[in-house]
C-alpha cells in the first residue's frame, strides 16, 4: 500500500478513535507498524532519525543522559515494559548491552530504522523513540516519563531528527525456517552436551553444534532435562512467586532485543486471554491463549549447579518468554524458586 494511502486511512482511524494504539491500527490497515510510522511522517507525528548500522550503539549510549524512561520490548504474544535508567552501555561485534535498572541485550544487525514519535494517549501527549526491523516489526520503544530530563531528551532527538531522510523500505515477513528432521539430530550427543554444560550461556552453542531448534531440543532431550506442561503453569507460577515474595528474572524478546526484569513481583491479574503483571517498575502482558507449549527446563552447569527455568513457545515454535529465579552474579539457584517451579509444574 502506498504511504499516502496508509496516511489517509490512519487519519480516518484516528478520527474514530483518537487514542488507538499504533500496533492495533497497523493490524487493521494490514501494514507493518514500521510502515505505519513511515506514513505518519506526513502528519508530523513521526520523524525519521538519522541513525543506522554502527551508529546505533552510540545512539543507545546517549540515553544515559536522559534519566528515567520506560522501555518496551515485545513479540507477538508478550509485552515487557520496564521503568528505569540506562546506567551502563557496552557493545561488541554488532551487539550491545544495557545494564542497570534497564537491562537489555541488543542485536544491531536486525535494526533497520528509528523514529521519534509523538502520540495522543489517555494521559496526554507521549514522546518515544521506536526502532523497527527490516520487516517493520517493533524491536524496542523508549518512552519519556514524568521523571525524564526533558531538555536532555529533546536534545537527543533534535541531534538525530531528519526531515529529509529517505523513506525506510520494509520487506514482507519471511516464512519460518522449519527444524531439521528429528532423525538428523544426534539426540544422545544433545543430552550428553546438555548434562556437561559449563555455563547456562553455553546452551546456545550446543544447539548450533547439534543443529537442533530450541523447542525441538527440549522435546528430544526429555525429562529430567526438559518436561512439557500445560500453559496454565505460568499462571500458577507467577501467582505463587508473588505470594511468596521470591524474586525472578523475566526475559522477553525478539530477534533485535531481549529485555530482562529482575526482582520480586507483586500484582498479578488476569483479563480475558491476558496474564498481567502491573508493578510500579515492571509491567508484563502475556497472551496465555497463544502459548502452544510450556517447558520446565533444567540446565545442570558445572559452575553454578542446576539452573531451572520455564520456557514458553507459540504454535510456530518461537520463544515467547523465559522465567528464571533471580540470583546474584556467581551465586547458585535459589532453592525457594526451584520449589515453586516444581509445585507449579505439578499443579499444571
Amino acid at each position: 500500500m502506498e504511504l499516502a494511502k496508509i496516511s489517509e486511512q490512519w487519519q480516518a482511524l484516528k478520527s474514530d478513535d483518537p487514542v488507538i494504539r499504533a500496533r492495533d491500527a497497523a493490524d487493521r490497515l494490514g501494514v507493518s507498524e514500521g510502515g505505519l510510522a513511515e506514513a505518519r511522517r506526513s502528519d508530523g507525528s513521526a520523524a525519521r532519525l538519522a541513525v543506522e548500522g554502527p551508529e546505533f550503539l552510540d545512539f543507545v549510549s546517549r540515553f544515559k543522559a536522559v534519566g528515567r524512561v520506560m522501555t518496551l520490548t515485545r513479540n507477538k504474544s508478550c509485552v515487557h515494559e520496564t521503568y528505569g535508567t540506562f546506567d551502563e552501555v557496552d557493545g561488541f561485534r554488532g551487539m550491545g548491552q544495557v545494564v542497570g535498572t534497564i537491562d537489555l541485550r541488543l542485536f544491531f544487525s536486525h535494526w533497520r530504522a528509528a523514529y521519534a514519535i509523538t502520540e495522543e494517549t489517555r494521559s496526554g501527549l507521549r514522546s518515544s523513540v521506536q526502532v523497527f526491523d527490516k520487516f517493520g516489526d517493533s524491536i524496542i520503544k523508549v518512552y519519556a516519563t514524568e521523571d525524564t530530563d526533558k531538555t536532555a531528551w529533546e536534545n537527543l532527538l533534535a541531534a538525530r531528527r531528519s526531515a529529509n531522510a529517505l523513506a525506510a523500505v520494509y520487506e514482507d515477513e519471511a516464512p519460518t525456517t522449519p527444524d531439521r528432521p528429528d532423525a538428523e539430530i544426534d539426540a544422545d550427543a544433545l543430552r550428553e552436551g546438555w548434562r556437561n554444560l559449563e555455563h547456562s550461556h553455553d546452551f546456545h552453542k550446543l544447539l548450533r553444534t547439534v543443529g537442533a531448534g530450541r523447542r525441538q531440543a527440549l522435546r528430544l532431550a526429555g525429562a529430567p532435562l526438559a518436561s512439557s506442561h500445560q500453559p496454565k503453569i505460568v499462571t500458577e507460577l507467577l501467582n505463587s512467586v508473588a505470594q511468596a515474595d521470591v524474586p525472578i528474572m523475566v526475559f522477553v524478546g525478539n530477534p533485535g532485543c531481549i529485555q530482562i526484569f529482575s526482582g520480586p513481583i507483586r500484582k498479578v491479574s488476569e483479563m480475558g486471554p491476558w496474564l498481567n503483571v502491573m508493578d510500579p517498575d515492571f509491567h508484563m502482558h502475556l497472551r496465555v491463549d497463544q502459548i502452544a507449549s510450556a517447558w520446565r527446563v533444567v540446565k545442570p552447569t558445572k559452575l553454578r549447579g542446576d539452573i531451572s527455568s520455564l520456557e514458553l513457545f507459540d504454535a510456530a515454535g518461537t520463544l515467547i518468554a523465559q522465567i528464571f529465579g533471580a540470583r546474584p552474579a556467581g551465586a547458585e539457584e535459589n532453592p525457594a524458586w526451584r520449589k515453586l517451579l516444581d509445585q507449579a509444574a505439578e499443579a499444571a
